[in-house]
C-alpha cells in the first residue's frame, strides 16, 4: 500500500507554470509589414550594408534568429510546400503553363487529363515504367492552389420543362400508375420503360458540359474543338424495375449495311436499322415493339407487362396500340415535357451515357481524329453503354422517379426549383516576386543571362551563386517535364496514325441493302462471304 507522508495531507500541484502558458499571448500570425522588413534586412546583409546579422536585425526590428535562418537559405513556413507534395514546385509551374497553352490551342484539359499528366510527370521523375495512380481529389486541390486556373461548368434548362414541374401535372400521373397496377395486377418486376435518345455522332457533349481547367481570366463557356460530324443516330433502350436491360435497337442514317460495321466484337442480339435521316418513325416503332416482345416474353413474372413511354407520335398509332393489347402489354404515356422528372431512362441513364460517349469522342479529337463513322459509333456507344447501364443504376433510376418502390413524394417534394447561385468571382491577383531573387529562366535568352549572373557570382567570392544555380536547375527540370508531356502527345498521335491506317485498310463491301439487320445475322453473312471467297481461291 502507498504510505502517507508524515508532513500531512498531499498538497495540490503547482499550476503556476501552466497558468503562465495559458495566459501567454498567442504567437503573431503572418504580417506583410514584418515580412517586408525581413526582406529588406536580408537584402542589406547580402549586400554587406551592415557588419553583422545582429546589427541588421536591430535596424529593421526583426528577429535575429529568424534573419540568420533566412540568410542561410531556410524557407519560411508561410508559403512553403509540404514535404510530401506529389509534384515539385517547378513541376506544378510547368503543368500550369501546359494547361494554359492547351486551352489557347482549343483543347482545354478535363480533370481526368490533369490527373493523367501528373501521373506521367511523377513516374518520369521516379523512373517508373508504369504510372502510379494518384488520389481522386488531387486535381481539384491543384486547381485550387493556382489562381491562374479555375473550373468551369455550365448547365442548361428547358423553359417548357420548368413550366410542367407542378404538382397539378405530376400527381395525376402517379394516380394513373397506381390505378393501372391495381387494375391489371402488375408486379414490380414486370414494369418496363423504353425511350429513344439521339446522338450527333461527332459531338463531344450532346447535353450539358464537363469540367475543364481554364485560365481565370476567361468568362462564360469554354470552346472545345470537336470532330463536328453531325450525322444523326438514334438508340432505343429498354430497362425494367428488376434491373434488366434488353439489347439496344440502333437506328442509323443510310441505305446499305457495310461489312466493316460488324467485324468488331459486338453483342449478336443488337439490332441495327437503317433510315433516311437516322430518326425513328411509325414503322420502326413497330419493329422495336416486336424486338421488345421477343426478348421479354420468356421473362414475364405475372400476366401483364406495364410499359412506360413518352408522347412521341410513333408510340400512339393504332397499330402500336393493337399490338400491345394483343400481347398483354399495358402502355401508359407520361405528361409532355416531364420525362426529365418521371422517366427512369432520362433521370438516371441517358445523361451519364451521353457524357461517357462524349468522353470517347473527345479522346478521338485529342488524337486529331475528326471523322466518326458508323463503325466508330457502334464501338464507342456499346463501350459507353456497358460502363453506365448496371443493375444498381437501373434500379436507382426507377427509385428516383418514385415508380418502384411506389413513392410519389420522392418527386413531388423536389418540384419547387431554386435558382442556381452565381459562383463568386475569383481573385486575379498574383503574389509579387521579391526584387532581389532572380526568376527561373523561361527562354534561351533568359537562360544565357542567368548563366552570366552565375559566372559573375563565382568570380565574387563574397556572393553565393547557389540561388542562381537553383534557377538554372529549375529551367532544366521544366525542360524535362515538357519533354514528358510532349511524349504523351506523341503517343496520342501515334495512336491516331494507327487508327487512320486501320480505317484506310477496311473493306467497304456492301452487306445488305435496306431493312434492319441484327449483328448475329450480319456476322453470319460475313462468314458465308469469306467461305465463298476461300472456295473460289482454291
Amino acid at each position: 500500500m502507498w504510505a502517507t507522508p508524515a508532513s500531512g495531507p498531499p498538497q495540490p500541484p503547482n499550476l503556476t507554470k501552466y497558468n503562465q502558458i495559458a495566459m501567454a499571448p498567442p504567437k503573431p500570425c503572418f504580417s506583410p509589414q514584418r515580412e517586408g522588413r525581413m526582406l529588406l534586412a536580408i537584402n542589406s546583409v547580402v549586400n554587406h550594408q551592415y557588419p553583422s546579422v545582429r546589427k541588421a536585425a536591430q535596424v529593421y526590428n526583426v528577429s535575429r534568429v529568424t534573419l540568420g535562418r533566412r540568410v542561410a537559405g531556410i524557407t519560411p513556413k508561410q508559403g512553403s510546400r509540404a514535404s510530401n507534395s506529389l509534384l515539385l514546385l517547378v513541376e506544378e509551374e510547368a503543368l500550369v503553363q501546359w494547361i494554359l497553352s492547351m486551352e489557347k490551342r482549343g483543347f482545354p484539359l478535363y480533370i481526368v487529363d490533369i490527373r493523367r499528366l501528373a501521373e506521367a510527370i511523377v513516374s518520369r521523375r521516379r523512373g517508373e515504367s508504369v504510372p502510379r495512380p494518384i488520389g481522386y481529389h488531387w486535381p481539384y486541390r491543384f486547381l485550387g492552389r493556382h489562381k491562374a486556373l479555375q473550373k468551369r461548368l455550365t448547365r442548361s434548362r428547358d423553359h417548357q420543362r420548368a413550366k410542367q414541374e407542378s404538382p397539378h401535372v405530376i400527381k395525376p400521373w402517379f394516380d394513373l400508375i397506381q390505378a393501372t397496377i391495381a387494375q391489371y395486377g402488375i408486379l414490380d418486376d414486370d414494369i418496363w420503360n423504353f425511350d429513344e435518345t439521339g446522338f450527333a455522332m461527332g459531338l463531344i457533349t450532346a447535353s450539358g458540359s464537363r469540367k475543364v481547367a481554364s485560365s481565370s481570366e476567361n468568362v462564360g463557356r469554354i470552346t472545345v474543338i470537336q470532330p463536328g460530324n453531325r450525322k444523326w443516330t438514334t438508340a432505343i433502350e429498354t430497362i425494367s424495375a428488376r434491373g434488366q436491360i434488353i439489347p439496344p435497337f440502333i437506328i442509323v442514317e443510310g441505305k446499305v449495311h457495310l461489312t466493316y460495321w460488324y467485324t468488331q466484337p459486338l453483342d449478336p442480339d443488337i439490332q441495327v436499322v437503317l433510315s433516311a435521316n437516322g430518326w425513328t418513325n411509325d414503322k420502326l416503332a413497330m419493329e422495336w415493339l416486336k424486338h421488345f416482345d421477343k426478348f421479354i416474353k420468356d421473362h414475364v413474372v405475372g400476366v401483364y407487362r406495364l410499359l412506360i413511354l413518352d408522347g412521341h407520335g410513333s408510340h400512339m398509332t393504332l397499330e402500336f396500340d393493337s399490338y400491345c393489347i394483343e400481347h398483354l402489354i399495358i402502355a401508359i404515356c407520361m405528361p409532355s415535357h416531364t420525362s426529365h422528372k418521371l422517366q427512369p431512362l432520362d433521370v438516371g441513364c441517358f445523361g451519364p451515357l451521353k457524357q461517357a460517349y462524349g468522353k470517347l469522342v473527345a479522346d478521338l479529337a485529342r488524337r486529331s481524329i475528326f471523322h466518326v463513322d458508323k463503325a466508330d459509333f457502334l464501338e464507342m456507344y456499346i463501350k459507353a453503354r456497358d460502363a453506365i447501364f448496371s443493375t444498381k443504376t437501373i434500379k436507382s433510376s426507377f427509385r428516383a422517379t418514385g415508380i418502384v418502390p411506389f413513392n410519389p413524394d420522392y418527386v413531388l417534394s423536389e418540384l419547387i426549383a431554386t435558382p442556381f447561385p452565381t459562383p463568386p468571382g475569383s481573385s486575379h491577383g498574383e503574389p509579387a516576386s521579391s526584387p532581389w531573387i532572380s526568376q527561373t529562366p523561361q527562354t534561351l535568352k533568359q537562360l544565357a543571362q542567368q548563366r552570366e549572373l552565375v559566372q559573375d557570382a563565382l568570380q565574387r567570392s563574397s556572393q553565393s551563386p547557389t540561388a542562381r544555380i537553383d534557377k538554372v536547375a529549375n529551367c532544366a527540370s521544366k525542360a524535362l517535364i515538357e519533354v514528358t508531356l510532349l511524349r504523351l502527345r506523341v503517343m496520342d498521335l501515334e495512336q491516331t496514325v494507327a487508327y487512320k491506317k486501320k480505317k484506310k485498310n477496311q473493306s467497304k463491301a456492301r452487306l445488305q441493302t435496306g431493312c434492319s439487320l441484327s449483328v448475329r445475322k450480319a456476322q453470319d453473312l460475313i462468314a458465308a462471304a469469306n467461305q465463298r471467297r476461300e472456295e473460289h481461291e482454291d
